[in-house]
């Protein structure tokens, strides 16, 4: 996009020249020339607009806003110390229009401003855009704003700013940096400091600390207070910042607890620090049974030609319209083992002004499921239902197993009701009823589990404190080495290295026969004084582990991270994601770690560590089906809107779904990264059976967690093997 300088000379110039295609910055002086002396007019071919005087000191630029033509305030070259930025400000060829964006760095470097106020209708403070400006103590933001930049207020003076609730994103060092704070942040001393849309800013508290619904994104550096912390979330999470963590002493370990089958458990992947899955809940009552005494049990319920609100008795309300379907259904992504509740209970009173006439009436409530066939009338239950009289709710009973459809997985149901009438009902309650009474309901949330850590998995891990020759079994190349000692946390040995910036420096592992499925993340925890660390040579901050399934060592099967500069005895844990990878399957043997290229310093690494994984999600199960069928190529795209085609699993979703393991959701969303339940195994178990043109079958009843041991995960026909079979195979 073009730049617009808007002093009295630029607007003139640039009015002549303005074109829609134009990238260049104009030159005052180069267009003198060109350009009326008199007057401070903007010239175009169309329309003169009159530039106002207090505009003079703003540079702007177009900006789209909802396909809407707005502005994007660029630069400010005043010595206000007071400063109301314009709502609207006038382009030189569009005329007035309103101010969206304060535009990066816009204000940067600002040495007069003392107090700014930023209009309403600016939804984006960009990055840097009141960066070091050293006087600036006042910061007055506008009810709709939604994002503050990196590093937008870094190294002001700010003792006064509002953050407006409807903010939702607060970048890297908007206020600060662990070195170089604000005076409003440092003054931010409450145990939780919570901005915006649930912006959890700063923890200055100690010790476990619990986190409800009021939190929804958690802030670069939130956590900067030492200690051993058990951070716990009830509710799942929208974002997490890959630093949310700042070690301003010593070791600072943080566990962060997410709720089970929650979202924010992909977004803590990508940071340095550890995570777990708190509790499988257990369930007190039927979780297929729906009251509606809550507004929360109404939000999973969408309604399709009714007018549906929610009764303050407890109940749907809904009003037909003539001659369209009326229907509502639930879109919470349903597991119901279609086996174990055959019987649907709906508690309803309903009432229409038409005549009733009788013959119409009959069957006049119908509900459609879908258990991979989509909805269909095949695949519905019809009943009658004359309209209540005096008020009365009344209890329909729908046989469901009657039906000979209502088999596998019920994933969604619709509710068809007053079909053919036109008038109003009240829904109380929807269940359904397990066959057997004593069912025990915790069984739908059983997780599935890869295998159960043994003493064994010690053999993984590699912590070079232990013993020389440890330390001494890994292969170095490129550089000098030995084994040193390293005080951190006490007299820690390492591996120790000095490195040669004309040889590519590495390590490989002896012969380790790591098995891939069940260890998902390699851990390398290292301190180093690397010599050439700077900006200029950015892109060479890389360690890269390379893995050998039996193919060898190749780029194909290589990750990198950034690595970082560490000062005095401090140490950094690198998180390797090596699943991602293709081929990270099977048994790995060897691996390879390279240290950052063309660089020479020292090194220490006391730590390389294969953790375990015993949690089983989606993705990942259906990826190992997927491999097992020698991964035939899909033919289609994928329905989900969290499966996407740069996703290492996106084939096998596709896969699975047109061979029927997956089905698509009312809100066509596949959540790859939760937890794969018992009910949910059993079901896709039972269609992969049935494809490869076995009789084995599966039930809840008969799948012992941990369903998979490491081997078993690797050839996935062993499954279909007699249990002792399998566990015998696995042994050896």
């Amino acid at each position: 996009m073009k730049k617009i300088l808007t002093t009295a000379l630029c607007l003139v110039a640039a009015a002549l020249a303005l074109t829609a295609c134009t990238s260049k910055r104009y030159n005052p002086e180069e267009e003198k020339s060109k350009a009326p002396q008199d007057t401070n007019v903007a010239v175009t071919e169309e329309e003169t607009f009159e530039i106002p005087e207090e505009q003079k000191d703003f540079e702007i630029d177009m900006e789209m806003d909802s396909f809407e033509e707005a502005l994007k305030i660029t630069g400010y070259t005043g010595e206000a110390e007071e400063l109301e930025i314009p709502a609207v400000l006038v382009h030189p060829t569009y005329g007035e229009l309103p101010v969206v964006t304060i535009g990066e760095a816009a204000f940067l470097g600002n040495e007069t401003l003392k107090k700014v106020t930023v209009p309403e209708g600016v939804t984006a403070v960009k990055a840097g855009a009141f960066q070091s400006c050293s006087a600036l103590t006042d910061v007055v933001l506008p009810e709709g704003l939604e994002k503050i930049g990196d590093s937008a207020f870094e190294n002001s003076a700010l003792t006064n700013i509002n953050i407006p609730s409807t903010v939702k994103t607060i970048g890297k060092h908007a206020f600060s940096t662990q070195l170089n704070q604000t005076p409003w942040y440092k003054a931010q001393t409450a145990q939780k400091v919570i901005v915006g849309d649930g912006i959890l800013l700063k923890y200055n508290g100690q010790g476990d600390v619990t986190f409800g619904n009021e939190v929804k994104s958690i802030a670069y550096y939130a956590f900067q207070s030492p200690g051993a912390i058990n951070v716990k979330f009830e509710y799942d999470l929208e974002s997490v910042d890959n630093m949310a963590v700042y070690e301003t002493e010593g070791t600072y370990l943080v566990n962060f607890l997410v709720p089970y089958k929650s979202n924010a458990a992909k977004l803590f992947e990508t940071t340095p620090y550890t995570y777990t899955v708190h509790g499988i809940p257990e369930i007190s009552g039927n979780p297929f049974k729906w009251t509606f005494d809550t507004a929360a049990d109404i939000t999973s319920w969408v309604g399709s030609n009714l007018d549906v609100s929610f009764s303050p008795e407890g109940a749907i309300y809904g009003k037909t319209n003539t001659g369209w379907d009326y229907q509502f259904w639930c879109q919470d992504g349903l597991y119901i083992p279609a086996e174990h509740f055959k019987t649907m209970v709906i508690r309803m009173k309903h009432e229409t002004g038409a005549a009733i006439d009788e013959s119409k009436v009959a069957k006049n409530i119908q509900v459609y499921f879908n258990n991979g066939s989509g909805l269909s009338e095949a695949a519905s239950v019809k009943l009658e239902a004359l309209p209540s009289s005096a008020g009365k709710y009344v209890e329909y009973t729908l046989d469901m197993g009657a039906n000979d459809a209502w088999k596998d997985i019920i994933t969604f149901f619709r509710i068809d009701t007053l079909q053919g009438l036109e008038g109003e009902f009240w829904i109380d309650s929807v269940e359904f009823l397990p066959e057997d009474p004593a069912f025990d309901f915790n069984t739908l949330l059983k997780p599935v589990t890869k295998y159960v850590p043994t003493v064994e998995d010690e053999t993984y891990k590699y912590k070079f404190e232990d013993d020389e020759s440890k330390a001494l079994s890994w292969t170095m190349a490129g550089f000098e080495y030995s084994y040193a000692p390293i005080a951190v946390d006490g007299e820690n040995n390492s591996i120790h290295g000095i490195l040669d910036p004309a040889a590519e420096s590495s390590i490989t592992s002896p012969v380790v026969n790591v098995p891939g499925v069940g260890y998902r993340k390699l851990i390398v925890r290292m301190r180093n004084t690397f010599d050439e660390m700077t900006a200029e040579n950015k892109d060479n901050y890389k360690m890269t582990v390379y893995f050998d399934n039996g193919e060898g060592f190749s780029e194909e099967r290589s990750m990198s991270v950034e690595v970082q500069q560490t000062s005095g005895e401090e140490k950094i844990e690198y998180v390797f994601d090596m699943y991602t990878l293709d081929g990270w399957y099977g048994n790995v043997k060897q691996i390879k770690i390279v240290l950052p290229e063309n660089m020479g310093g020292e090194f220490w690494i006391d730590k390389v560590e294969f953790e375990p994984e015993t949690k089983l999600t989606k993705a990942e199960f259906i990826d190992i089906l997927f491999k097992s069928d020698d991964e035939p190529q899909p033919s289609g795209e994928s329905i989900f809107f969290d499966v996407v085609e740069y996703d290492s699993y996106c084939n096998a979703v596709i896969w699975a779904t047109e061979k029927g393991f997956v089905e698509r959701v009312p809100n066509n969303m596949f959540n790859p990264d939760q937890q794969l339940t018992m009910t949910e195994y059993v079901d896709i178990m039972n269609k992969y059976a049935a494809l490869k043109g076995s009789e084995k079958t599966f039930e809840i009843a008969d799948v012992n967690a941990p369903v998979y041991k490491m081997d078993a995960l690797n050839d996935i026909s062993s499954v279909f093997e007699a249990p002792e079979e399998a566990e015998a195979e696995v042994a050896e």
